[in-house]
C-alpha cells in the first residue's frame, strides 16, 4: 500500500489551530441562554424545570477538540414520561396537511386583506396551547425558539429546523458561531432521540461513550486529544463541512495505543494515516457502543 506523506509545518499549523478560550466563552453563554429560556419556559409548562432539564454537549464539544470551524451542538434532554408518550401516540402531521389544504382553497377564492395577514403573524408569534396529552418534543421546540428569542439581542436569529434549534447572533456569539440545541428525551442514561411516530426514539448513551473516551486518553495519552484536534481540522481544511465527530472519535479509539506514543506529534500523525491506509477500518468499532460498526453512519 502507498505511504502518504505530509509537509510538518502544514502538520504543525491544524495543531495550533486552537479555539479553546473562545469556546469556552461561548459554551457559558449558551448554558446561561438555555438557563433562562428553561427557566421562563417552566413557568406555562409544567413538563419543564431546572431540575429535569439536562444540556449535553455532542459532537466536538463534547471532547473540547474545538477548531475555528465547529458548530456548537448539544442535546436538551427532558425527564418526562409523559411527553415521550406523547411524541408516540400524538401525530400533528395530518392535521398540520389539512390546514394548509384549507388554507391553499382559501387563498384561491381570494386574496388575503392586510387585517388577516397581520393577524395570522400574531399568531405565529403565539405559545403553543399547553394540552397535557399532546406536548411533545415538536411544541416544545417551537415554545422554546420563542423563549430563547427574548434572552438574545435583536441582532440574532433562531431558526426552527425539522429536529433542532439553530442559532446565530453575531452580537451575541460572533459573526461565524452556529449553535445546535436538539430536544431529546431523557431517561437518567440514554438521550432518546425522536425519529417520527412509526419508527419511535433511538436511544444514545454518552455515558458510555464519555467511559470509553476517558479509557483511551489515559492509555494512549495526551497524543490521542491532540490528535482529535489535527484530524478536525484537516478534515475541515480540505472539506470546508463539518466533521461526523462520533465519527473520528471512533475512527482514532480503534487504533492501537502505540501509535499515539510518539514523542514527535509529526511522526505519531504520520503513522496513524499509514496505519488506517494499510488497515481494514471496517471493523472498527463505535466508541458509543463497542457492539455496533463505525460505518453503521453509512
Amino acid at each position: 500500500m502507498k505511504k502518504f506523506l505530509f509537509d510538518t509545518k502544514f502538520v504543525e499549523s491544524l495543531i495550533k489551530n486552537d479555539n479553546q478560550e473562545f469556546a469556552e466563552t461561548i459554551q457559558e453563554k449558551v448554558v446561561n441562554l438555555i438557563a433562562l429560556s428553561i427557566e421562563d419556559l417552566s413557568t406555562r409548562v409544567p413538563f419543564i424545570s431546572a431540575e429535569n432539564v439536562i444540556l449535553q454537549p455532542v459532537n466536538e464539544t463534547f471532547n473540547g477538540a474545538i477548531t475555528s470551524m465547529s458548530k456548537y451542538v448539544y442535546f436538551l434532554g427532558i425527564e418526562s414520561p409523559q411527553m415521550e408518550l406523547n411524541c408516540l401516540n400524538y401525530n400533528g402531521s395530518f392535521k398540520k396537511f389539512k390546514q394548509r389544504l384549507i388554507k391553499a382553497w382559501n387563498d384561491s377564492k381570494r386574496r388575503k386583506s392586510k387585517k388577516r395577514k397581520q393577524k395570522e403573524e400574531e399568531k405565529a408569534h403565539e405559545f403553543t396551547e399547553f394540552e397535557p396529552e399532546k406536548y411533545n418534543l415538536e411544541a416544545l421546540k417551537k415554545d422554546l425558539q420563542l423563549t430563547i428569542i427574548k434572552n438574545l439581542t435583536v441582532t440574532s436569529i433562531v431558526y426552527n429546523s425539522s429536529d433542532r434549534l439553530i442559532i446565530q447572533g453575531k452580537d451575541d456569539f460572533g459573526s461565524t458561531s452556529q449553535i445546535e440545541i436538539i430536544p431529546t428525551i431523557y431517561d437518567g442514561e440514554n438521550f432518546k432521540y425522536f425519529l417520527g411516530k412509526r419508527k419511535g426514539f433511538v436511544n444514545i448513551n454518552i455515558n458510555e461513550r464519555l467511559i470509553n473516551f476517558n479509557i483511551k486518553y489515559e492509555s494512549a495519552g495526551e497524543n490521542f486529544f491532540t490528535m482529535l484536534k489535527l484530524f478536525n481540522n484537516l478534515f475541515k481544511n480540505i472539506t470546508k463541512e463539518h466533521v461526523n465527530q462520533l465519527f473520528v472519535e471512533s475512527l482514532l479509539y480503534n487504533i492501537p495505543d502505540e501509535f499515539y506514543q510518539e514523542e514527535d506529534i509529526n511522526k505519531a500523525f504520520r503513522n496513524i494515516i499509514n496505519y488506517l491506509n494499510m488497515t481494514d477500518v471496517s471493523n472498527f468499532v463505535l466508541i458509543e457502543d463497542k457492539t455496533k460498526k463505525i460505518f453503521i453512519f453509512k
